[in-house]
């Protein structure tokens, strides 16, 4: 055990990218609720501006990986079966054509009740906290009684 290090090598893995959204994004809505007032419910572009300067940090650092991940998948797919090929080149058509109405669905006014509770709760009742420029209830609302974060 001699000349070995009890600390761990400490790299961000891509896998936890969305846990690191959630660490920089509630921080920034309380500075932004309690600090940074830009009025009529706005918010700055910090959690966006550390979030990208983040997310490229995380890449820089796992560039190696990701080519070295990519090489040896082309390795893998050239040594492939046809069926295989076909398969795989059919599972990625079909995911960008998922993703595709994905996006244009989120282009259309919300028509599901899922759809409405995710407006009103994660979007309308931050924002009606930032307008009032602070936490309290909001008295209107009973939605507010239930737990945000």
């Amino acid at each position: 055990m001699e000349g070995q290090s009890i600390f761990r090598t400490f790299r961000f893995p891509l896998s936890h990218l969305p846990t690191f959204f959630l660490v920089i994004g509630y921080p920034v809505y309380w500075l932004e609720l309690y600090l940074f007032r830009l009025g009529h419910g706005m918010s700055t572009p910090l959690a966006w501006v550390i979030a990208v300067f983040f997310s490229c940090y995380v890449f820089f650092r796992n560039s190696s990986f990701l080519k070295d991940g990519c090489r040896s998948f082309r390795e893998w797919y050239l040594g492939e079966a046809l069926f295989v090929k076909f398969l795989l080149v059919f599972m990625a058509v079909t995911g960008a054509v998922t993703l595709l109405c994905s996006f244009y669905a989120s282009l259309l006014p919300p028509h599901l009740v899922q759809e409405f509770d995710a407006l009103n709760y994660h979007v309308t009742l931050p924002r009606q906290h930032l307008l009032r420029g602070s936490f309290n209830h909001i008295p209107w609302s009973t939605a507010d009684l239930y737990f945000l974060p």
